[in-house]
């Protein structure tokens, strides 16, 4: 019952309330979240990245001011519409020139065979694990490319507020954690022909996890 209540209120939360997706990110989570996305940016590889479920596009904007040509794949239109609000508000022409977007599911990109160097998800739901994603994120990346995931941040009970956050967190999430479901989720990559490795993110208030996946460089097995 309470996994079909979460299904329900994140689906509102990426719908009819997604306006209400920053606020709820930066307030429920200490201004944690937004560093735990970051998290993920120093593992890409290349300069061509494609974002599964950007959300409101923070990263995408941030990336597209260092520099990267970004793409950003996202199923829901109300969410697409917060994105382009935030290109038009803190992105300029020769930054928005580098942002792509496209509507559609994780599990049949719209993309070309090998034409990203990286893919990039951050707090993704279980479709990240699922087969047919890993499938189509192998597909679309190069040989050698790789796919970085931020399953999950996790609060740090440190005062009363952290633990009445936490509480909140754990509401609205169930069990996860940093490390829920990495068992099947390493399995899938695995299956899918990823090298995978993990990396701690942590601060004084929260922790995540970073899941690295290298595509096999098929052309530097050819003698």
């Amino acid at each position: 019952m309470m996994r079909r209540l979460r299904a329900i209120a994140f689906h509102a939360l990426y719908y009819q309330f997604a306006w209400l997706y920053d606020w709820v990110s930066k307030h429920f989570f200490r201004d944690q979240w937004r560093l735990w996305q970051q998290a993920a940016l120093p593992h890409l590889k290349g300069r061509r990245v494609l974002e599964l479920g950007p959300g409101t596009g923070v990263l995408l904007v941030e990336m597209a001011r260092d520099g990267y040509y970004v793409i950003g794949l996202e199923l829901s239109p109300p969410m697409l519409r917060q994105i382009r609000k935030r290109l038009r508000k803190y992105a300029n022409t020769a930054d928005r020139q580098r942002v792509s977007l496209l509507r559609g599911r994780s599990e049949a990109i719209p993309l070309a065979d090998a034409s990203v160097d990286s893919v990039l998800s951050t707090f993704p739901t279980d479709y990240i694990s699922a087969p047919a994603t890993l499938a189509e994120a192998a597909r679309v990346l190069h040989p050698g490319g790789r796919l970085v995931i931020v399953p999950a941040g996790q609060l740090l009970p440190r005062d009363n507020a952290g633990k009445l956050l936490r509480a909140v967190e754990h509401a609205a999430y169930g069990d996860q954690n940093p490390n829920t479901h990495f068992a099947a989720l390493t399995a899938n990559l695995e299956a899918a022909g990823f090298t995978v490795r993990t990396q701690n993110w942590k601060n004084q208030l929260g922790v995540a996890m970073v899941v690295v996946a290298d595509k096999a460089n098929h052309e530097a097995l050819i003698v």
